[in-house]
């Protein structure tokens, strides 16, 4: 309302149901602003009710910060800095359960990776599912290969970030 964004619940789920069936591996992604003055319980609840029903395969979450010379600055009531903490923080729980589930998905299947640097034995890199510098990566275990080139690797373990592959032999 108040941001001036539109689309219902009901449109999003229609979109995101129908790129999912033309696009199975699709990755959905998106961000969220929180403590826009006027959010209260309701809206966040809401908030929360909308990210577990549409299971977005990435998600950021930041707070709102007044600006001067802004709509925003100007409206009431304030959402203070505390409250719209602890809802980035309850939003960003219940979305690593979302992608940990969604990571899951993929262990035994073999992914093309992208890798961008060596740790250790080990080759980091991403997905198609990653967008550099913001998502998790892809830890190749026991394997060096030259950045810039892709690999095939086997997902063999999955957290709400990062994957864990290993070669294919």
């Amino acid at each position: 309302g108040l941001m001036k964004r539109g689309g219902s619940v009901g449109q999003y789920e229609r979109l995101f149901d129908r790129m999912r069936t033309l696009m199975p591996d699709i990755s959905i992604r998106t961000t969220f602003l929180l403590g826009f003055p006027g959010e209260d319980d309701i809206a966040f609840q809401n908030l929360m009710h909308f990210v577990s029903a549409m299971k977005f395969d990435r998600l950021g979450v930041f707070t709102y910060s007044p600006e001067d010379g802004t709509p925003g600055a100007e409206m009431k009531p304030i959402v203070p800095k505390r409250i719209a903490n602890t809802r980035r923080r309850e939003l960003l729980a219940l979305q690593q359960s979302i992608s940990t589930d969604i990571n899951q998905q993929l262990l035994g299947r073999s992914i093309d990776i992208l890798v961008e640097k060596i740790v250790g034995n080990d080759s980091i890199g991403r997905s198609w599912r990653d967008a550099p510098e913001i998502d998790g990566s892809v830890c190749v275990r026991n394997y060096k290969s030259i950045p810039g080139t892709f690999i095939s690797g086997k997902i063999t373990d999955a957290g709400p970030y990062d994957v864990f592959a290993e070669m294919r032999s």
